[in-house]
Parts: structure tokens; sequence; C-alpha cells
């Protein structure tokens, strides 16, 4: 009986001693510490997810910098097929303005063959004018030198008939005859006239009107060359201008 009551006292100042002041301090303290303890770890446990969540977040902002650069490199890839495609249709637009300009350049080189061409044309033309004129011009020196040819003739003709003629009246005043020598005039050998007109065998030479002068081919009834008072020449073949129907005055 007296060991459990000593038992009993010893509980009870253990439990007395536990709740002393210096007890309930050093319990108080430990306490505080825990609590110290829990709250730093739990500080220490927010500042690590703080730092995780930065972390993040900064993975996230070098993802989103590295989207950022892909895009922007796809966008100047786009770029560059853009420029490339605007250059390829300006070069199609150069190639189309040469071939343009290469045909045009062939179409003014066709014109200028077809000018000088025209041109060739118009000059033979006018060489051949030209070859017309000189061939006229000298179908008239053929016809004046035949006609100044007839003239010396009628000139020499008529020279020989005054030394006839002269002749003639010296033999009479050396015979003696006291008579006159009548010299005959008439037609000559081939040669007529009448009305502003002289006829040399085929050949009639007319004053038509006082302002033009022809030349007429009796065997063809046409006029070889008509000369106006002007000074210009007409040449023939034609049918106008003719003395035709002027009558031959009959010579005394």
């Amino acid at each position: 009986m007296q060991d459990g009551n000593a038992d009993k006292k010893q509980r009870v100042d253990e439990t007395t001693a536990m709740y002393t002041k210096e007890a309930i301090d050093d319990k108080f303290a430990k306490l505080v510490e825990c609590m110290e303890r829990d709250f730093m770890k739990k500080v220490e446990r927010d500042f690590m997810k703080k730092e995780d969540v930065e972390r993040d977040f900064t993975k996230k902002e070098d993802v989103e910098r590295d989207f950022m650069k892909k895009v922007n490199v796809e966008l100047d890839f786009m770029k560059k097929e853009d420029v490339e495609r605007d250059f390829t249709k300006k070069e199609e637009v150069a190639r189309d303005f040469m071939k343009k300009a290469d045909v045009e350049r062939d179409f003014m080189k066709k014109i200028d063959a077809e000018r000088n061409f025209t041109k060739k044309e118009e000059l033979g033309r006018d060489f051949m004018k030209k070859a017309d004129v000189e061939r006229d011009f000298m179908k008239k020196a053929d016809v004046e030198g035949h006609f100044m040819k007839k003239i010396d003739v009628e000139r020499n003709f008529t020279k020989k008939e005054d030394m006839e003629r002269d002749f003639t009246e010296k033999v009479d005043v050396e015979r003696g005859f006291a008579k006159t020598v009548d010299v005959k005039r008439g037609f000559g050998n081939g040669i007529q006239y009448g009305d502003r007109f002289i006829q040399i065998g085929n050949w009639r030479l007319a004053d038509i009107d006082g302002g033009h002068f022809s030349i007429a081919a009796a065997n063809t009834g046409k006029v070889a060359m008509i000369y106006r008072d002007d000074g210009t020449l007409h040449p023939g073949p034609r049918k106008d201008f003719v003395a035709w129907g002027r009558p031959v005055i009959s010579c005394v």
C-alpha cells in the first residue's frame, strides 16, 4: 500500500515538474522553434515554387522568342519569295518589252526597206524619164540635123543656080548677045512652098498660128516636132498643128 502511494506521489511530482515555469518556457521555445522551422520550410517551398514559375515563364519567353524568330525567318523567307516572284515578273515584263521592241525594230526595218525600194523605183522611173527625154532630145537633134543638112543642100543648090546664072550671063556677054537671060523660077528639085510653109521633099515646115512652128512628114501625116514662141519644144508623134490643108502656091 505504501509502495502504491509512493508511485502516485512520484507521478504527481513529475506532472507538477512538467508544468513548472521553466518547463513551460522550454516547451514554448521548442514550439516556437518548430513553428519557425515549419514557416521557413514553407517559405522556402513557396520561393522554390516561385523560382520554378519564373523558370517556366523564362522558358516560355524563350520558347516565344524562338517561335517569333522562326516566324520572322518564315516571314523573311516569304518576303524573299515575293521579291523573287516580283523580280521574275519584272524579268518577264522586260523580256516582253524587248520582244515588242524587236518586233517594232523589224517592222521599222521593213518600212525602211519598202521606202528604199520605193525610192529606188522612183529613181528608176526618173532615170527612165530622163533617158526618154534624152532619146527625144537626140531624135530632135537628129531631126534638126537632118533639117539643117537639107537647108545646107538648098543653100548649095541655090549657090549652084546663082553660079550657073552668072556663067550663062557671062557666056552671053562674051558671045555678044544683047538679050537678057531669063532665069526660070518655080519648083525646085523637091522644094515647094505655100501660105507660111515650105515643103522639102517629104517634110513640111509651117508657121501654124504665129505662136507654133511645126515639122511634119507627108508620108505619115504626123508632126515630129512643134516649136513654141516661148522657146519650149513639144515632140511628137501627134496629128495636130499641121498645115496639110494649105495648097501649094504656083510658082511664076
